[in-house]
Protein backbone atom coordinates (compact mmCIF):
# COMPACT_ATOMS: atom_id res chain seq x y z
CA UNK A 1 0.00 0.00 0.00
CA UNK A 2 0.81 3.34 -0.56
CA UNK A 3 1.24 4.84 3.19
CA UNK A 4 1.87 8.47 4.27
CA UNK A 5 3.42 9.19 7.57
CA UNK A 6 2.10 11.92 9.31
CA UNK A 7 4.66 14.75 10.49
CA UNK A 8 4.24 13.78 14.06
CA UNK A 9 5.40 10.34 13.47
CA UNK A 10 9.09 9.49 13.28
CA UNK A 11 10.69 9.44 9.71
CA UNK A 12 12.73 6.61 10.91
CA UNK A 13 9.21 4.81 11.38
CA UNK A 14 9.58 3.81 8.05
CA UNK A 15 11.99 1.75 7.49
CA UNK A 16 9.39 -0.74 9.93
CA UNK A 17 6.79 -0.97 7.06
CA UNK A 18 8.40 -3.44 5.04
CA UNK A 19 6.42 -4.62 1.75
CA UNK A 20 5.05 -1.02 1.74
CA UNK A 21 5.55 3.02 -0.23
CA UNK A 22 5.91 4.67 2.72
CA UNK A 23 7.12 8.44 2.44
CA UNK A 24 6.91 11.28 5.15
CA UNK A 25 5.35 14.43 4.66
CA UNK A 26 8.81 16.06 5.21
CA UNK A 27 9.74 14.50 1.75
CA UNK A 28 6.96 16.62 -0.12
CA UNK A 29 7.24 19.91 1.91
CA UNK A 30 3.76 19.40 3.87
CA UNK A 31 5.59 19.48 7.16
CA UNK A 32 2.97 23.10 7.79
CA UNK A 33 0.08 21.25 6.61
CA UNK A 34 -2.80 20.96 8.83
CA UNK A 35 -4.91 18.23 8.77
CA UNK A 36 -7.69 18.83 6.02
CA UNK A 37 -5.12 20.00 3.79
CA UNK A 38 -2.85 17.26 4.42
CA UNK A 39 -5.54 14.88 3.65
CA UNK A 40 -6.22 16.54 0.27
CA UNK A 41 -2.51 16.65 -0.34
CA UNK A 42 -2.56 12.70 0.36
CA UNK A 43 -5.33 12.06 -1.92
CA UNK A 44 -4.32 13.73 -4.61
CA UNK A 45 -0.55 12.06 -4.50
CA UNK A 46 -2.41 8.57 -4.47
CA UNK A 47 -1.79 7.81 -1.05
CA UNK A 48 -3.89 5.61 0.06
CA UNK A 49 -3.19 5.49 3.78
CA UNK A 50 -2.02 7.90 6.60
CA UNK A 51 -0.52 6.97 9.61
CA UNK A 52 -0.19 9.34 12.84
CA UNK A 53 0.56 9.66 16.29
CA UNK A 54 -1.90 12.31 16.74
CA UNK A 55 -5.00 10.95 18.74
CA UNK A 56 -7.24 14.15 17.38
CA UNK A 57 -6.65 13.48 13.71
CA UNK A 58 -9.86 11.37 13.46
CA UNK A 59 -11.96 13.56 15.51
CA UNK A 60 -10.80 16.91 13.49
CA UNK A 61 -11.33 15.73 9.81
CA UNK A 62 -14.81 13.26 8.32
CA UNK A 63 -12.34 10.52 6.86
CA UNK A 64 -15.28 8.35 6.07
CA UNK A 65 -15.62 10.44 2.82
CA UNK A 66 -12.13 10.14 1.77
CA UNK A 67 -10.61 8.13 -0.74
CA UNK A 68 -7.87 7.04 1.87
CA UNK A 69 -7.59 5.16 5.54
CA UNK A 70 -6.41 6.71 8.86
CA UNK A 71 -4.02 4.64 11.15
CA UNK A 72 -3.59 6.34 15.03
CA UNK A 73 -0.58 4.80 16.47
CA UNK A 74 -1.74 5.17 20.50
CA UNK A 75 1.43 4.49 22.50
CA UNK A 76 3.04 5.48 25.53
CA UNK A 77 4.55 8.00 23.73
CA UNK A 78 5.27 9.38 20.32
CA UNK A 79 9.25 9.31 20.27
CA UNK A 80 10.45 6.07 17.75
CA UNK A 81 10.65 4.04 20.88
CA UNK A 82 7.04 4.24 21.79
CA UNK A 83 5.57 3.05 18.51
CA UNK A 84 7.96 1.03 17.15
CA UNK A 85 6.69 -2.37 18.72
CA UNK A 86 3.30 -1.62 16.99
CA UNK A 87 4.80 -1.65 13.53
CA UNK A 88 4.32 -5.35 13.60
CA UNK A 89 0.72 -4.46 13.55
CA UNK A 90 0.65 -1.69 11.14
CA UNK A 91 2.39 -4.22 8.63
CA UNK A 92 -0.59 -6.85 9.27
CA UNK A 93 -3.30 -4.31 8.97
CA UNK A 94 -1.75 -2.74 5.80
CA UNK A 95 -1.22 -6.19 4.54
CA UNK A 96 -4.95 -7.77 5.15
CA UNK A 97 -6.15 -4.05 3.27
CA UNK A 98 -8.01 -0.99 4.36
CA UNK A 99 -11.09 0.09 3.07
CA UNK A 100 -11.25 3.42 1.87
CA UNK A 101 -12.68 6.21 4.84
CA UNK A 102 -11.74 3.45 7.55
CA UNK A 103 -10.51 5.43 10.74
CA UNK A 104 -8.77 3.05 13.08
CA UNK A 105 -6.65 3.07 15.94
CA UNK A 106 -3.15 0.32 16.87
CA UNK A 107 -2.59 -0.05 20.23
CA UNK A 108 -0.26 -1.95 22.93
CA UNK A 109 -3.69 -3.56 23.12
CA UNK A 110 -4.50 -4.25 19.35
CA UNK A 111 -6.53 -2.64 16.84
CA UNK A 112 -9.55 -0.74 17.62
CA UNK A 113 -11.80 1.22 15.15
Amino acid sequence: MKVLLDHCVNRRFAGLLAGHDVSHTSEFGWGDLQNGKLLDAAVDSGFEVIVTVDRNFRHQQNITVRSLSLITLEATGIDLRAISPLAGRVVATLDEGLRPGLAITISGEGVLP
